[in-house]
């Protein structure tokens, strides 16, 4: 499995604009790997949470503590929860964990039932699909299947994630209706019934892989990880909003950036009150379980202050970057890595020598290098405002000129303007 940010909560997610009131922005603190309770050298992932955040379910694959041991498949495994101290997890669940690949996608509201990757068949034998365990006097009850019409699953790369409700169930598989590798599916039940599954659109599937699909309470707000919309690493988390009642009209994908994604592979996220879980194998050959802090902050309120605002200066008559100007663009190119949601407004200026109408082109060419610069660089464009205001500046002053060649520049400020 090898393979801090603001994003936006819509609070309307009808097709009308949307003022800056009506924003949540949310902010990830620092990522914190899980102790060893629940890390260990082998490798971890699928953490979710009950819904009275009492327990950690997860997967631990490579372990020599397996029902199948190193070489068998993943297993089932449980830490319990008291504040912020998590017990040492174990892995008894004599009728759900077998030599094959377990895991929990989904758990119910009032946390007796478990959702299960596969349909269980005999102990080293599983059929792709999803199954149910509920909770008894005698434990967790024999597996059963939950049968989706339609369901068709190609290869050995699949998940699920149920929802608390048990009425909504996403699927990341690959078949016929696939737009590349895995792409995530949704089956609703109604009426009692399962419905086909049908593929959420391209807003949200690539032609790389799409997994790990997690629906946050609200119903509207998803959760993915994808290798196939670039971002930082072999897989990086995404977060998209459901437009309308339908399931195939999404806002354009946010990737969540640092501290949650890393250069590494970084998926399988979920949260629950303000905490978000994830797994990830940064600074490791396998992956572990991570924790952030969430914290939502008022529209405009941010958890540290912007960045000073930055110049680069430019040769009479020039737009062209050099050595000293992309020494200065470098350093805020690594601001906007680290700050997936900070964005920048790009002004260029000219001195007053030449006409007027030469020098509002001047400054325009000025500002579309550094635009340039940062997108060569693997910034996004729409994080890039570009403005030009040719010589006004300088026709406010008498100057001198070494004032002229202060006018020569391109202004950089982070944030957007009112």
């Amino acid at each position: 499995m090898n393979r801090i940010v603001i994003i936006f909560l819509f609070l309307s997610f009808f097709c009308s604009p949307i003022s800056k009131s009506q924003v949540i922005q949310i902010k990830y603190k620092e990522a914190v790997k899980l102790g060893p309770s629940v890390n260990s050298e082998a490798e971890e992932a699928y953490p979710l949470i009950s819904s009275d955040g009492t327990k950690l379910y997860f997967t631990r694959a490579l372990s020599r503590e397996n029902i199948g041991s190193i070489k068998g498949g993943q297993d089932i495994w449980v830490s319990d929860i008291n504040g912020q101290k998590y017990s040492t997890a174990n892995n008894s669940f004599p009728k759900l964990n077998n030599k094959a690949n377990n895991a929990i996608v989904g758990i119910s509201s009032d946390g007796t039932r478990l959702y299960l990757l596969n349909v269980y068949k005999t102990e080293k034998h599983m059929k792709a699909g999803i199954s149910f365990t509920t909770n008894q006097e005698s434990g967790w009850s024999e597996p059963e299947e939950i049968k989706i019409p339609g369901l068709n699953i190609e290869g050995n790369n699949f998940g699920f994630w149920m929802n608390p409700e048990g009425d909504t169930l996403l699927i990341s598989a690959f078949n016929n209706d696939s737009r590349g590798k895995e792409d995530i599916f949704v089956s609703l039940k109604k009426d009692g019934k399962w419905c086909k599954p049908i593929n959420l659109g391209s807003q949200i599937n690539s032609y790389g892989y799409e997994i790990s699909p997690f629906l946050d309470k609200d119903g509207k707000t998803l959760y993915y990880s994808s290798a196939g919309k670039g971002g930082y690493g072999s897989a990086d988390v995404y977060m998209s909003t459901r437009l309308n009642d339908s399931w195939t009209s999404w806002s354009y994908p946010k990737n969540l950036g640092k501290p949650i994604n890393s250069r590494d592979f970084d998926a399988y996220f979920s949260v629950h009150g303000n905490t978000a879980y994830f797994s990830s194998n940064r600074n490791s050959e396998l992956s572990n379980i991570f924790i952030a802090e969430v914290v939502r902050l008022k529209p405009g309120e941010r958890l540290k202050d912007l960045p000073k605002a930055q110049k680069v200066y430019f040769k009479l008559n020039d737009y062209l970057l050099y050595p000293e100007q992309k020494d200065v663009l470098s350093d805020i190119v690594k601001l906007l890595e680290d700050d997936y949601d900070l964005n920048v407004i790009v002004s260029g200026y000219t001195c007053d020598i030449g006409d007027n109408k030469t020098n509002e082109k001047l400054s325009g060419l000025r500002a579309e290098s550094v635009l340039t610069y940062f997108v060569i660089m693997g910034i996004d464009e729409s994080r890039i405002k570009v403005k030009h205001y040719g010589e006004i500046e300088a026709q406010k002053l008498n100057e001198t000129e070494q004032d002229k060649k202060l006018k020569r520049r391109v202004d950089i400020k982070f944030g957007w303007e009112d």
